[in-house]
């Protein structure tokens, strides 16, 4: 559980670093939800264990570990909407055809 906790707790300063850099023009909703997730994450890590040797069973950790993902895709879709739009490329000049070879007849 300590080695999930570090993982969690490195993944969110990062997250939190990447974000308090950064000015973002996406949709204030991810924002909201990476809000929503931080305080997810805060709750999960501190629920009460009823059992201390069955540790939720693995689904507290598990919870956590696609919270984090879910982060991540959340800056991935951001990054997405503040990227500048391609430039459409000059279509390449069609290539000629070389004639279809002949066969012997016979």
């Amino acid at each position: 559980m300590q080695r999930s906790a570090l993982l969690v707790a490195g993944a969110l300063a990062l997250a939190s670093a990447f974000f308090a850099g950064a000015a973002f023009a996406a949709d204030p909703k991810l924002d909201e939800a990476t809000a929503l997730i931080t305080k997810a994450v805060a709750a999960l890590k501190a629920a009460q264990n009823p059992e201390p040797k069955k540790e939720f069973e693995g689904h507290r950790r598990a919870a956590l570990e696609l919270l984090l993902r879910a982060q991540g895709e959340i800056i991935k879709a951001k990054q997405f909407a503040d990227a500048p739009a391609p430039t459409p490329k000059e279509p390449a000049p069609p290539a000629p055809k070389d004639p279809a070879p002949s066969t012997p007849k016979g």
